[in-house]
């Protein structure tokens, strides 16, 4: 008998109990490896949000200070390295999608907005629709009048997204205020 308790002891199978356990750790991490996921993809497009409402401020700041020159934010995509920059320019004459890159004298480094993951649209309907993507390369022009402070762009309304996490910047053309939504 001795010896029959002392292999029960021995024995190296795993009890239900056991396998219960492993199971339900198994199943924590999983589930948290996955909010983490949604989180960091959540995070990307709030942050390349911030960063373009951030930026549409401070450009009508510049503008209402520098009234005789044209200041624009330009958001561009960028396909050698399928990522989204912008940069502020000043130009002693009006641009547009073709002759900016020749004729603007930029203001700031330009900076990375988001990589492959995240789509830039944007539209001049109020409602959200006849959206054009950024990838199509038109960049987005956005500028001030320095007299006013208004919208010099038809421009209501820039989205970002990533997946199924989606946030807006809206802007009210006539008094050049925006908010994010």
């Amino acid at each position: 008998m001795i010896n029959l308790r002392q292999s029960m002891k021995n024995d190296k199978g795993f009890s239900l109990v056991e396998l219960l356990v492993v199971i339900a750790i198994g199943a924590i991490l999983i589930g948290g490896a996955a909010i983490a996921t949604n989180f960091f993809k959540y995070e990307d497009v709030t942050k390349c949000t911030r960063k373009i409402n951030d930026a549409i401020r401070n450009l009508k700041v510049e503008s209402l200070s520098r009234s005789a020159e044209y200041c624009y934010l330009i958001i561009y995509w960028d396909a050698t390295d399928e990522s989204y920059y912008m940069v502020t320019a000043i130009s002693d004459e009006e641009l547009n999608e073709t002759n900016w890159e020749e004729k603007a004298q930029k203001l700031s480094y330009r900076q990375k907005l988001a990589a492959n993951k995240v789509n830039i649209s944007y539209t001049s309907q109020s409602d959200g629709t006849g959206m054009t993507d950024l990838r199509e390369n038109t960049p987005l022009m956005i500028s001030f009048k320095a007299e006013s402070g208004a919208f010099t762009s038809e421009w209501k309304q820039i989205t970002i997204t990533s997946n199924e996490i989606t946030s807006s910047i809206h802007m009210v053309t006539k008094t050049g205020n925006h908010y994010i939504e």
